[in-house]
C-alpha cells in the first residue's frame, strides 16, 4: 500500500515519495480547512457543541482567549499607586546596542560572557524543477 524504504538510504525513489506525501499533505490541508468552516456553521446552526453522525462525534470547541491588556494593567496599577510592586527591572536592547556602538562596552567580550549558541529544527523544503 505505502512506500517503504527498508534500505533507509535517501535515493530518487524516495525524494519522489516524499515530494507526492508533501503535495498531497498540502491538499488535504486546504481541503480540511475549507471543510473545518462548514462544520463549525453547522454545529452553529444547530446550536450544539456536540453532534454524533453515525458512530463519529464531532465537537467543536471554542478557546477562550480573552487576556489583560497591558496597557490598561500600568495604568490601573498606576493609579492604586502600586506600579513599582507589580514591575520590574528588564534589560533595555537597544540602550545595549547603542552603548556597544559607542564603545562602552566591548562586544567580544559581551558575546564571550554571555554567548548562547543555539539552532533550530531542520526544515526541509522540496519542490518540483521546472523540466
Amino acid at each position: 500500500m505505502g512506500f517503504i524504504n527498508k534500505t533507509k538510504q535517501v535515493d530518487q525513489e524516495l525524494i519522489e515519495e516524499y515530494f507526492r506525501r508533501n503535495e498531497r499533505k498540502k491538499e488535504d490541508e486546504k481541503w480540511l480547512k475549507e471543510h473545518r468552516k462548514l462544520i463549525v456553521e453547522e454545529l452553529k446552526k444547530q446550536n450544539k457543541d456536540i453532534v454524533d453522525y453515525g458512530n463519529i462525534r464531532v465537537s467543536v470547541i471554542v478557546p477562550n482567549t480573552s487576556y489583560f491588556d497591558k496597557k490598561k494593567v500600568m495604568e490601573f496599577v498606576e493609579m492604586r499607586g502600586i506600579k513599582s510592586e507589580v514591575t520590574k527591572e528588564e534589560l533595555d536592547e537597544d540602550r545595549l546596542v547603542l552603548l556597544i556602538e559607542q564603545g562602552v562596552i566591548d562586544v567580544e567580550e559581551l558575546k564571550e560572557y554571555a554567548w548562547v549558541e543555539s539552532t533550530g529544527t531542520p526544515r526541509v523544503i522540496i519542490k518540483e524543477l521546472d523540466r
